[in-house]
């Protein structure tokens, strides 16, 4: 949910990435910020104790009707005790970036991934079929990774939208996919905002 200051004429809005362990979140995060190029730092959430993090960057999106606007990207911490940090993560969210993971030995944790953001969105009082989504396809370079379009078909099958939710095959190193995505769950988000 978009975070607006009046007295400071700042929007702050909220975009999860969010997946499989080693899909990808993280290095797209990273790719973003090494081509934003402003020396802003990416910070980090959690405790080294406990080996929990997540990673927030702020991206500045201009001015909107004379407010400044900012969108927030996190990505989740890994592991199937952190399912609670990353229910949380979620809260306050304006949209998501789900990053699949595209080599077939990891179908299955995809398929675990997706099921775990459609209970943690209803946990925090959200329809999963109306928060913008983005299907971004990591590892997309693997020599046998499975096509974009056959990632979605399996992924978001039980989806109303599935349709219309953008699908991108994303390769962090090369960059590929990476600000194409990011566009696309910019004007989804955007596009909430604007009709709210």
């Amino acid at each position: 949910m978009a975070f607006i200051n009046y007295e400071t004429k700042d929007i702050r809005l909220k975009v999860v990435f969010y997946g499989p362990a080693d899909s990808g979140k993280t290095a797209l995060v990273q790719h973003i910020f090494a081509r934003t190029g402003d020396g802003r730092e990416v910070t980090r959430g959690g405790s080294a104790g406990d080996g929990v993090y997540y990673d927030v960057l702020p991206l500045s999106l201009g001015s909107i009707r004379g407010f400044r606007t900012v969108i927030d990207l996190y990505t989740v911490p890994r592991g199937a005790d952190r399912r609670e940090t990353r229910r949380g993560i979620l809260e306050s969210i304006d949209g998501v970036v789900f990053v699949a993971d595209s080599r077939p030995l990891r179908a299955s944790d995809n398929l675990t991934a997706i099921d775990e953001l459609g209970w943690a969105l209803r946990a925090n009082g959200y329809d999963p079929a109306k928060i913008p989504l983005v299907l971004a396809c990591g590892h997309a370079d693997a020599p046998d990774a499975t096509p974009p379009i056959s990632l979605a078909a399996t992924l978001l099958k039980t989806h109303p939208a599935a349709a219309s939710i953008p699908v991108f095959g994303v390769d962090a190193i090369r960059g590929v996919g990476v600000f194409e995505a990011l566009k696309a769950i910019s004007k989804l988000v955007l596009s909430e905002l604007k009709g709210a």
